[in-house]
């Protein structure tokens, strides 16, 4: 026997809010993230031990 349920009903102002609340922290993370007229620092390298490309694993992962 199958129970047909009943379609959940939505509050629209309270999704109305919730996406406000979302825009308003998106907004916030962008205006903290923003370097403003600073640069990033490049990231730093080590030149004894040099970033793996991606392309090529290391000897012996490979798969």
């Amino acid at each position: 026997q199958s129970l047909a349920q009943a379609p959940r009903t939505r509050d629209a102002e309270a999704e109305r809010d919730a996406l406000d609340e979302f825009e308003a922290a998106v907004e916030r993370a962008r205006r903290e993230g923003d370097t403003g007229s600073y640069e990033r620092p490049a990231p730093r390298t080590d030149p004894l031990n040099p970033p793996q490309d991606q392309n090529h694993l290391p000897e012996g992962a490979e798969q």
